[in-house]
């Protein structure tokens, strides 16, 4: 099982929840994510292979916008809302211990294996 599904699927219920009803419809129209893991996987070992030393809150950052940019376009990184929605959602995941350990350790595992020959 691919380890980052149960992640990217929190975050991209966060994210239609917190959207107007209208956007709730449009997002929902939304291709699912697990269709593009492999995507997110890539993007993420490249840019979490950037961070030295490992700091867990940017990599937490770092983590849900990808998965909002890779689902909603790559785009939303420039719109000057989505980095303090990002930090919000990323605090969010923090405050939920068990949540935020398990996904610290993935992230810190993707980086690790970024960094092996």
């Amino acid at each position: 099982m691919d380890p980052l599904r149960p992640f990217t699927a929190l975050i991209r219920s966060l994210w239609v929840a917190s959207k107007p009803r209208t956007a709730r419809a449009r997002a929902a129209s939304l291709p699912t994510l697990p269709s593009a893991a492999p995507s997110i996987e890539s993007r993420l070992r490249l840019r979490l292979g950037a961070l030295s030393p490992w700091q867990p809150n940017r990599a937490r950052e770092i983590f849900v916008a990808t998965v909002l940019s890779n689902a909603l376009g790559a785009e939303l990184e420039a719109d000057p809302d989505f980095q303090p929605w990002v930090r919000e959602v990323s605090a969010h995941l923090a405050s939920v211990q068990d949540l935020s350990s398990r996904l610290d350790e993935v992230l810190q595992s993707l980086q690790r294996d970024t960094a092996s020959p």
